[in-house]
């Protein structure tokens, strides 16, 4: 009975045991998927909304550049002066060209919006090189009221575009960080529900198997306390028997003495009665 306790508590410490790393795996795993989760997120923050606003508002910066240049230009009295800005304007429409290029590859909404951003910029950009090829052969004479209206409104129509894309792409990485933060959350949840569970399930097994030390331990002293109560009867006994051998041996030995006096005296012819009543 003993051995069959003493084999239920080790197989409940094995049983402790193997809950708790099973939870520690867990823990472990909950904990390395939420970290990828939250990796993937930074990485899509980083490559897809934060890339887009910020190359959208260098795009607008540059078309901002390009349009104060282009009322430079127009002051221009030498070839040098025009060539220097003209230089200044094709480095400028390089930089937007690259930036749209990160965008068109970037970007997660819809992609016509995009593209009708960049085809007006290459609208205006032939509108602006037609002036700058009448400068250069002397035949412009002036932007016109009308000419510079449609100018500022062309410039007005793309740094809404541009404004739309931003909006678009800031609402994204907040959608993004939020994700982030919820997946944070629920990982924390995760790792401390399975770290209390684990506490409290340790307690339990901790607690059943104390519990049944201490009984395993009871039994045994009472056991001990049973041995000793039938040693103590088996030495009572054994004396008991001792002494009844002595009492019994002194007796056997009258017993037969005294048969052996009837024997003789009734060999010697003596009569039975008044033997029995001399024994009497």
């Amino acid at each position: 009975m003993a051995r069959k306790k003493r084999r239920n508590t080790k197989e409940l410490l094995r049983l402790g045991l193997g809950v708790n790393l099973l939870l520690l795996l867990i823990v472990g795993v909950i904990a390395l998927v939420s970290t990828n989760v939250m990796v993937n997120n930074v990485e899509k923050l980083h490559h897809y909304p934060f890339t887009v606003s910020n190359s959208v508002r260098e795009i607008s910066y540059q078309i901002i550049s390009i349009h104060r240049d282009m009322k430079e230009l127009v002051l221009t009295r030498t070839e040098a002066e025009l060539d220097k800005i003209v230089k200044g304007i094709s480095k400028r429409e390089e930089q937007v060209f690259l930036n749209f290029e990160l965008v068109l590859n970037r970007y997660l909404g819809n992609m016509s919006d995009v593209e009708i951003f960049k085809r007006d910029f290459l609208l205006c950009k032939t509108t602006r090189d037609s002036a700058i090829l009448k400068m250069r052969h002397k035949n412009y004479n002036g932007e016109t009221e009308k000419s510079k209206a449609k100018r500022n409104q062309h410039i007005d129509g793309l740094l809404k575009h541009s404004q739309r894309l931003i909006v678009f792409a800031d609402n994204k990485a907040a959608e993004f960080q939020e994700v982030a933060r919820q997946t944070q959350l629920k990982a924390y949840r995760a790792v401390a529900f399975t770290f209390l569970f684990s506490i409290i399930f340790s307690l339990f097994i901790g607690v059943g198997t104390i519990k049944k030390i201490l009984s395993e331990e009871r039994e045994s002293d009472e056991l001990k306390q049973q041995l000793f109560q039938s040693s103590k009867l088996a030495s009572i006994g054994e004396l008991a028997a001792g002494v009844g051998h002595e009492i019994n041996n002194p007796l056997q030995i009258a017993s037969l003495a005294s048969e052996k006096i009837l024997l003789d005296l009734k060999k010697r012819g003596a009569d039975s009665t008044s033997i029995d009543e001399t024994l009497e």
